[in-house]
């Protein structure tokens, strides 16, 4: 019909920081001061970071599933390596922005793999 039209939502990426801690039997990661890509017109807009849960692991890629592992990582030559964070709720941390969030949209899981 002329004269109408739609204004979509602007999808948005999170950044997280680097991850480490101590083992500790579990596979628990804090979701410290993750970071909106994506914005625009000077929006100010943080994810609610209490209902984001990070988790350490593996992405199967047969499975298509996240295999949480809470053990240390270690290379050939028993050096600690990095291991796969998985990262869910955004999309909930995101709504919790209030009237300004409405215009965006995230997907509402990531997966940030082991370094290479």
């Amino acid at each position: 019909m002329a004269g109408k039209g739609t204004i979509n939502k602007k999808e948005l990426t999170a950044l997280f920081d680097r991850q480490e801690k101590d083992y500790d039997g579990n596979s628990v990661v804090e979701a410290k001061s993750p970071i909106l890509s994506g914005l625009v017109n000077n929006d100010s807009l943080t994810l609610d970071k209490t209902r984001i849960t990070g988790k350490y692991g593996t992405w199967d890629a047969l499975t298509r599933q996240f295999k949480e592992d809470s053990n240390v990582s270690r290379d050939a030559a028993g050096n600690v390596t990095d291991k796969g964070v998985y990262y869910t709720g955004l999309a909930d941390a995101l709504a919790a922005g209030g009237t300004i969030a409405q215009n965006y949209t995230i997907a509402d899981t990531v997966y940030f793999d082991e370094a290479a």
